[in-house]
């Protein structure tokens, strides 16, 4: 067969990140050519960022209701003004601003300027479930402003401490354990309250290492100061898969001398999954909140990496790109979802163009987004070959067997065995560093 009858011709540019694919010179169709032509077009791998195409993303506690600055404050002044008779020193966590918190008391606030918080983890929007941000599987941060209101029994008024209130959890790939890096800093008060004793605590349905309080019990702090410490946890294993559950944070603060009436409480992250089946004997966590990503550099895997991109960039469901596609486990769903498309018996190699010509599927025979888990033949995939061309140092991608209609819903390419395994690899070792069971979500894409 020669080249002529392969179809039209892309040219694959790879420049400054980005590979773009122009449609080449049309090749004279002899007789007997069964393919129709199309127009010219032309596809651009985008660029990305550093961090990935979702850096951070955001997750809410299922079941959870984080307090409004604003609403809390009215409600706890309007409380304290009904009973006057019991204003013990009390602590809250909220969502919103400093200036939400003005109707606590009547004294003008006092600041030790811009409140600085770790970058990519902010307090949330007032009124929002509480939410924690990942930018990871392995890393997850939560912000919140947490208040003490206070009597004054010289002035007879009540007066409050705020602090920003910061949780950095990090877990590791070699086991079950995480940290969380705690961080209280004084941002504002009223009156003069201006020395704050202050408490942070854990509990969680797992086994805390060391002191469950983070810096040992209260500590006083002034204005601007803060205060760090850590927890240690690990997973106490009773099953082989478990997400960790009874997971709270408290705060506690109080004037020096008083007694606080009790400390104020949130939960923590509820998408820390650890298990013992991903990667044999070996246990660990994620946070499956996060959905991560896989880049396929088109530098390595050449015609592989386009393989995946044209199905990124150039078909409508965009897999791995537009939308994550999900991990199928099942070895032999996996064997079927291969057979459904690739030994169906329309596909034919072509070593004289690929040596070693394989059947590169996608999206993957391990996933659910497979063309037999969509319903759609093998021989109705957008079937293409990329060949990279010596004289002008860029790749050719071909159409072959039919013309493309770039409505197709997979792609099976012609590949060279070793670059086809390649990519598998990659996969799988990116399934085991990311602790993907079956059903889980990720994104992959060509870079």
């Amino acid at each position: 067969m020669s080249v002529r009858n392969l179809a039209r011709r892309t040219t694959v540019l790879l420049a400054a990140g980005t590979a773009t694919v122009l449609l080449g010179a049309q090749p004279t169709l002899g007789a007997g050519d069964d393919i129709v032509l199309g127009k010219p077009i032309k596809i651009e791998l985008p660029a990305v960022p550093p961090g990935g195409l979702h850096p951070v993303q955001k997750a809410a506690v299922k079941g959870a209701s984080a307090q409004s600055c604003q609403d809390l404050s009215r409600k706890v002044a309007a409380e304290r003004v009904q009973n006057p008779g019991n204003r013990a020193d009390a602590s809250y966590l909220c969502d919103g601003s400093l200036s939400d918190l003005a109707a606590l008391s009547p004294a003008p606030m006092k600041t030790a300027g811009p409140t600085t918080q770790v970058v990519w983890c902010t307090t949330q929007d007032e009124g929002t479930p509480i939410v924690w941000s990942y930018r990871s599987r392995g890393e997850a941060c939560n912000s919140r402003f947490a208040f003490t209101i206070s009597f004054n029994t010289r002035t007879g008024f009540d007066e409050v401490a705020v602090m920003v209130y910061e949780h950095e959890i990090v877990t590791v790939t070699s086991g079950p354990i995480w940290f969380d890096d705690v961080k209280l800093t004084f941002v504002a008060y009223t009156g003069e309250f201006s020395t704050v004793e202050v408490d942070a605590a854990t509990e969680c349905g797992c086994v805390i290492e060391g002191d469950d309080h983070a810096w040992g019990g209260f500590l006083p702090i002034n204005l601007g100061q803060t205060l760090t410490g850590d927890f240690g946890y690990s997973w106490l294993q009773q099953q082989s898969i478990e997400y960790i559950g009874d997971w709270i944070f408290t705060y506690e603060g109080q004037r020096p001398g008083v007694i606080s009436i009790g400390p104020a409480s949130e939960p923590g992250p509820d998408s820390l999954r650890c298990d013992t089946v991903v990667n044999g004997s070996v246990s660990a966590c994620v946070f499956t909140a996060w959905t991560p990503e896989l880049q396929v550099p088109v530098g390595v895997y050449g015609p592989a990496a386009l393989n995946v991109a044209f199905a990124n960039y150039y078909l409508p469901d965009g897999w791995g790109y537009l939308q994550p596609i999900a991990r199928l486990a099942d070895p032999n769903e996996q064997r079927a979802n291969r057979d459904w498309v690739c030994n169906d018996g329309t596909f034919v190699r072509y070593p004289d163009f690929v040596p070693d010509d394989s059947c590169d599927e996608y999206p993957f025979a391990a996933s659910y987004m497979s063309a037999r888990f969509l319903g759609v033949p093998g021989a109705d995939c957008a079937e293409i070959m990329v060949l990279f061309n010596g004289s002008t140092g860029n790749y050719d991608l071909y159409e072959v067997r039919k013309p493309l209609t770039y409505a197709e819903r997979c792609v099976r390419g012609h590949v060279q065995l070793s670059l086809n395994e390649g990519v598998g690899g990659l996969l799988g070792s990116f399934t085991r560093t990311q602790r993907l069971l079956d059903g889980d979500y990720y994104y992959v894409y060509a870079v």
